[in-house]
């Protein structure tokens, strides 16, 4: 970490103060008459003239440099304060529906649960519980058997967390204790049929209610640092006031005393709801020691950077895209606001099926918070390769490319351009594929226009289980534990256009998509084990869990377990993943042609197996 804050975050920052210390000393130079200086006569040459001017024109350039530096710096600081106060207007959710949304954010937690019997079916607790026991040398009180409760096993389990900080985090040390001790199986106390599906009852409660609590307290931060979550064991510790703050900021988009007179009585009820899922009675009053992550309220946490950097990041590396895409066969092209890349078919379809596939599905790309299009090279170069008949569209996300870009589409505005986008070009739908961020078009589509829709391929997306706090908190409040973790804080969640559009323009009830809005074609999700950002381990059960209860073969999860996130796109690790990734495509394709909307699957009260 030392060596990336020394190499690229120092230099960076030591731009301004460098510059004002310059300009200072120049004025100072200017007051005090300068330095004495004894003219001496030099011999007349072109040499000479030629060093004098060199030396002139670089001084200059050096000054003016430094001069805008200066005025970059107060314009930064004038932009972050005129940013920061536009306020966040989500749009009001109807009486009922904060309730609808709740009621399935708590109910992913127990698929979350039930997701580990499907996903991770050998470190299932009732069955990894007795050898971790042994292990950790820590034995039950009494020994398991159908006659413990609950409780009995609450303190085991927070024994086996490092991090108390959520749902992900228990997921992913409880993953490690358990792969550990499943070596050593030993079968629990029980002598009975009966007993074991007791045992395993009582397991699968206690480790429900162990991820509702880590749920709850991951929302919270420890102030005033506002860089650590509020820990699970100190969950009592909060007061129905600060889940009051919370649930004012989640479904209103407000403080508590903003909440409207006539949806007041919702929020109590919503407040209820979460207490009672929760298993905990919160005392009255408010806990000043923990504040909630309100992400479109809270300050935009950005940090400056020269006008160089921006002078690279906008015009040098849109040259460098312009022209890697342009050498790869794609055009420049606008849809109202929407700026794209296309590339037709290189090859001629061999069959009228392969001419009707090229027509119907062209693959329609979004790229996620970085340099745009600029890291993907070696994923376009696997899918140009391996579909040769089939039109491509790479779409330009500007404000979430490190460039000076403040205005933010919304939703329905995406939508629209990606719709006149395909009827341009003469396509009904297409296979949409997003990365990290570039999911939440995808979502959008899906929700909006899933007619547009042939098929959709997400890789490390946030789209999932985004009303979790996870995203949130990994991307915009965490406190950087790693090189990779530094260069996400600083490159990416400190920009200040990035910021602005995540912390003033992301609502996440617009943004989360649920499985059962999934169109009805072949569906690939793309998960990290590793991923620093999206909730991977949850979303992989959550899925899974939709996926078998509902029967699903469209949908397939498609599991990297040592890659971490965007690293797909590099080394040769990254490359075989691209080729897994791609291979998976086309064979979804192939076993799932596109169905119509009415084939979709049933809907219930919200479409979920339970």
């Amino acid at each position: 970490m030392f060596l990336v804050r020394l190499i690229l975050i120092w230099p960076l920052k030591a731009v301004a103060p460098l510059a004002y210390s310059y300009l200072t000393w120049q004025m100072v130079q200017k007051l005090t008459g300068g330095t004495v200086r004894v003219k001496t006569t030099r011999p007349p040459g072109l040499l000479p003239l030629l060093r004098a001017s060199v030396s002139w024109g670089l001084s200059e350039m050096l000054r003016v440099w430094m001069s805008v530096e200066c005025v970059f710096f107060l314009y930064y600081h004038f932009k972050r304060w005129q940013l920061e106060g536009r306020a966040a207007n989500a749009p009001m959710l109807p009486p009922g529906v904060p309730m609808q949304h709740l009621k399935r954010a708590l109910e992913s937690v127990k698929m979350i649960q039930v997701g580990g019997k499907y996903a991770e079916p050998n470190l299932v607790l009732s069955r990894s519980l007795p050898s971790l026991a042994m292990s950790r040398r820590k034995l039950l009180t009494p020994p398991l058997s159908p006659r413990n409760s609950v409780q009995d096993l609450q303190e085991f389990l927070h024994s086996q967390t490092v991090d108390e900080s959520g749902i992900e985090q228990l997921l992913r040390d409880w993953q490690v204790s358990r792969s550990a001790a499943s070596s050593d199986f030993c079968d629990p106390i029980c002598v009975t049929d009966a007993d074991r599906a007791a045992i395993e009852t009582l397991t699968d409660q206690a480790e429900t209610l162990a991820l509702k609590q880590a749920e709850t307290s991951g929302w919270f931060l420890k102030c005033p640092e506002r860089q650590e979550r509020w820990p699970i064991s100190r969950l009592r510790e909060l007061k129905r006031g600060n889940v009051d703050e919370w649930v004012a900021w989640a479904f209103f988009n407000c403080q508590v005393d903003e909440v409207p007179e006539s949806r007041k009585a919702e929020t109590q009820e919503l407040t209820d709801e979460i207490m009672r899922w929760m298993e905990v009675d919160l005392e009255p009053g408010y806990n000043p020691e923990a504040v909630a992550m309100r992400l479109t309220m809270d300050p935009i946490p950005s940090a400056h950077r020269p006008l160089i950097y921006y002078a690279v990041t906008q015009a040098i590396f849109s040259q460098i895209i312009h022209f890697q895409l342009t050498g790869m066969g794609f055009g420049p092209h606008w849809s109202g606001t929407l700026h794209y890349w296309h590339r037709p078919p290189t090859s001629p379809p061999v069959s009228d099926a392969a001419a009707t596939r090229a027509r119907a599905a062209p693959i329609v790309f979004c790229h996620g918070i970085g340099v745009n299009v600029l890291p993907y090279r070696p994923f376009l170069n696997e899918m140009l390769e391996r579909f040769p008949d089939r039109s491509f569209f790479l779409i330009s996300l500007p404000h979430i490319s490190m460039r000076i870009k403040e205005e933010v589409p919304s939703n329905t505005e995406m939508v629209a351009c990606l719709s006149d986008m395909l009827a341009t070009w003469g396509f009904p739908s297409a296979h949409f594929v997003g990365h990290s961020f570039g999911s939440l078009p995808l979502a959008w589509m899906a929700r909006k226009a899933p007619n547009l829709v042939s098929a959709m391929t997400f890789m490390d997306p946030v789209c999932f289980l985004l009303v979790k706090p996870d995203v949130c908190y990994n991307f915009m409040y965490r406190k950087p534990n790693s090189p990779t973790q530094l260069l996400i804080n600083y490159f990416l969640a400190k920009e200040l256009y990035i910021a602005h559009s995540l912390s003033r323009n992301f609502f996440w009830h617009q943004n989360q998509l649920w499985p059962e809005e999934l169109p009805p074609g072949p569906t690939l999700v793309v998960l990290s084990g590793r991923d620093s950002i999206v909730p991977a381990h949850s979303v992989r059960r959550y899925l899974t869990t939709y996926k078998q209860r509902c029967n699903l073969t469209s949908l397939r999860v498609l599991w990297f377990p040592d890659l971490g996130h965007g690293e797909i796109n590099f080394g040769p690790v990254g490359e075989a993943a691209c080729t897994r990734i791609v291979s998976e495509m086309l064979s979804l394709e192939a076993e799932h042609p596109p169905v119509s909307l009415e084939a979709a699957h049933p809907p219930n009260e919200f479409n979920s197996p339970f």
